[in-house]
């Protein structure tokens, strides 16, 4: 990626690289990313509560700029922040940066990396489970880009991996699970059952296509309608 696009955001910023300029085989090589499906969370959930697991919830914080950068790659300088009369030369990029086609692969990679070194295995059911037994405990991550759902019969080993992964990693501990991918997720007593609903990710619909003024109707018809 040769360009850079920055948007200043108050205080903070973030340099995005134009990923429409990188060519394959030159640039980057891979770019897939496996995130968890719909289907695995929802089992997931249902197995955590069939065992009575505690399940928590941590979020990367600008997950994509904090994988490695396999690839070799120069970038011009942001345009805030270029070095007065040297607006010509470029950097190599240290890290990866949001834009860039392999930053979801690179940043997926790393995570899995550090996993592994801390006793995880990868399931066989999805590429974004994780699963790591001590004894008569068990630890089960899953990933979602930069969504973990960490779930464990044994709250201290929770805490215990939450608090290596937040060591390793710009993270934020978000603590019981309460929202992922457009679910909400209540849970009824301490080792009860989990209650979802899509009533946030409905709303954020409908506001987006502009139909809060439409007329709901019932689903199927009545009968006789017309």
């Amino acid at each position: 990626g040769k360009g850079t696009r920055w948007n200043n955001r108050h205080v903070q910023g973030l340099s995005r690289s134009r990923g429409s300029e990188q060519k394959h085989g030159v640039d980057y090589e891979g770019v897939f990313a496996p995130v968890a499906r719909y289907e695995t969370i929802r089992t997931f959930l249902a197995y955590c509560v069939e065992e009575g697991f505690f399940v928590h919830q941590i979020d990367a914080v600008t997950a994509h700029v904090q994988g490695n950068l396999s690839d070799e790659l120069s970038m011009e300088q942001p345009e805030l922040f270029g070095v007065p009369g040297e607006l010509d030369k470029v950097g190599q990029l240290k890290r990866p940066s949001y834009g860039l086609k392999q930053a979801g692969r690179e940043w997926y990679i790393k995570l899995e990396s550090s996993l592994r070194e801390i006793g995880f295995k990868r399931t066989d059911v999805d590429l974004c489970v994780f699963l790591k037994e001590e004894w008569k405990f068990k630890i089960i991550t899953v990933i979602h880009v930069d969504d973990l759902l960490i779930s464990s019969n044994n709250i201290t080993k929770l805490n215990e991996t939450k608090r290596i992964l937040r060591n390793s990693f710009k993270m934020k501990d978000l603590g019981p699970v309460h929202d992922i991918l457009g679910m909400h997720v209540s849970r009824l007593g301490q080792n009860g059952a989990i209650k979802l609903n899509q009533q946030k990710y409905i709303d954020d619909l409908i506001l987006k296509l502009e139909l809060e003024g439409a007329k709901p109707v019932d689903t199927p018809l009545e009968i006789n309608s017309k």
